[in-house]
């Protein structure tokens, strides 16, 4: 991509930073409930009377982030299974390594139940369906019911589902070829938001409640797919990123916050995304570490509060928690995920090799004959 200093558009960008400040959010986020059993005192959600928490505000912006990034792997690559390829390695082998680490080392290590009952229980063979991100299950039998929070050994498993039903959306509009129409990018973002804001009063009569919550996260994921359409086009300007903070600062006050975070939000992250000013971006040098502590923070932290006897200080739970992850999400970055995506240019099958084999098959099998 080349660099554009007008549009949102910049090889050099702040997307590591930020999707490294949004987990961030969700670890500090967490420490509330699971030190004190809900997050009414959390800082965010007392400032914006109710409407957003810090965890809320990281998976928005990891969301809409994904929405831009996702389409223009699409968009680069132009081939359906090198997509799917590259999709499954971010994601499945981290995946594995933690629903595994929790089910088999943990979970016997705070089960209260004796280790024969736990390991026959069914739900702990259950919890290893996360892998195959149909559903989310968040109980291990036994495990941490004296905690504050009880049963939930990872709670933020929830939003890996709804993530990858976006990156299929995303492949079915390469595959048709709608991802490179607009009308399509405006109509997408415009329906889920229409839906968004008629779903807590409408729709939630008769419309199941985990469509209404992927509805809401593909609200967000459409932002980044609009920007990212729309990146020649959209400027970044001082006067427009300013205008946007009033609007959300109006409609936070207005308690209309829902309605209009997502597109001046967004807004507002991708014109911090490539800024120019800002030079954060060798933030990612050494590794993303974004997904690690995303996805191992929540056992460390419910741990850490199990350590402390099922209560503690909410401040105390994100400093011992935070520096824990990070070096779990380290040492996955470099063990497992890099790895991983290092094969994703990489065929798993040699069309050539195996065409040689067939015909050197061939020739032995009419030898036989």
């Amino acid at each position: 991509m080349m660099a554009n200093k007008k549009g949102m558009m910049d090889r050099n960008n702040n997307f590591d930073f930020l999707r490294f400040l949004a987990a961030t959010f969700v670890i500090l986020s967490h420490s509330y409930p699971l030190t004190t059993g809900d997050n009414s005192s959390e800082i965010l959600y007392r400032s914006t009377f109710g409407q957003m928490t810090l965890g809320g505000l990281g998976v928005d912006i990891f969301f809409i982030i994904s929405g831009y990034l996702i389409t223009q792997s699409y968009d680069r690559r132009s081939n359906f299974f090198g997509f799917v390829k590259a999709r499954i390695l971010r994601i499945i082998p981290a995946l594995i390594c933690v629903v595994f680490l929790s089910a088999f080392v943990l979970g016997p290590f705070l089960t209260d139940m004796p280790l024969r009952e736990y390991f026959s229980n069914k739900q702990t063979f259950l919890y290893l369906c996360n892998i195959f991100l149909i559903s989310t299950y968040f109980v291990l039998p036994g495990v941490l019911i004296k905690n504050i929070y009880p049963n939930g050994i990872n709670g933020s498993l929830w939003t890996i589902p709804y993530e990858v039903k976006c990156y299929i959306i995303v492949a079915f509009l390469g595959i048709t070829k709608l991802l490179k129409s607009k009308a399509i990018i405006i109509l997408l973002f415009c329906g889920t938001t229409i839906l968004s804001i008629l779903s807590p009063s409408i729709l939630k009569s008769f419309v199941p409640e985990i469509f209404l919550t992927f509805i809401t996260l593909f609200k967000y994921f459409c932002v980044g797919m609009l920007f990212y359409c729309f990146r020649e086009n959209v400027p970044k300007n001082k006067y427009l990123a300013t205008g946007s903070a009033i609007l959300l600062l109006i409609s936070m006050y207005a308690k209309q916050l829902e309605i209009f975070f997502p597109f001046f939000g967004g807004y507002l992250i991708l014109y911090f995304a490539f800024n120019q000013r800002i030079k954060l971006y060798n933030f990612g040098k050494y590794g993303d570490f974004s997904y690690g502590l995303y996805i191992y923070a929540f056992p460390v932290q419910q741990l850490i509060v199990y350590l402390f006897g099922g209560k503690m200080n909410h401040w105390l739970n994100f400093v011992i928690s935070f520096p824990v992850t990070l070096v779990l999400a380290i040492l996955s970055w470099n063990i497992i995920e890099k790895k991983a995506l290092a094969l994703k240019n990489k065929s798993f099958f040699n069309f050539l090799e195996v065409k040689k084999l067939y015909a050197k098959m061939l020739v032995n099998f009419k030898k036989e004959i």
